[in-house]
């Protein structure tokens, strides 16, 4: 089992990333696990079978996004 953090916002209003990261509870390591093909923050994120589906989100232009990707993220 992993969570995972997928996106997100670094100082700036308009700096979000497209990482991917898989945290093990376990043992507390983080490692990449892959990437969003956008930039997005304060997007929801929600379990689907074996995946993951990433649903809207900030745009680092300052638009929402109305986009759903299904994510299968590595580890």
């Amino acid at each position: 089992q992993f969570a995972y953090l997928v996106g997100g916002r670094g100082n700036g209003a308009t700096s979000q990333t497209a990482r991917i990261f898989a945290i093990n509870p376990t043992t507390g390591k983080v490692t990449a696990a892959g990437r969003l093909p956008a930039g997005l923050s304060d997007a929801a994120l929600l379990p689907n079978g074996g995946s993951l589906l990433l649903i809207g989100g900030l745009e680092s232009s300052g638009s929402v996004s109305d986009e759903v990707y299904a994510l299968s993220p590595t580890h």
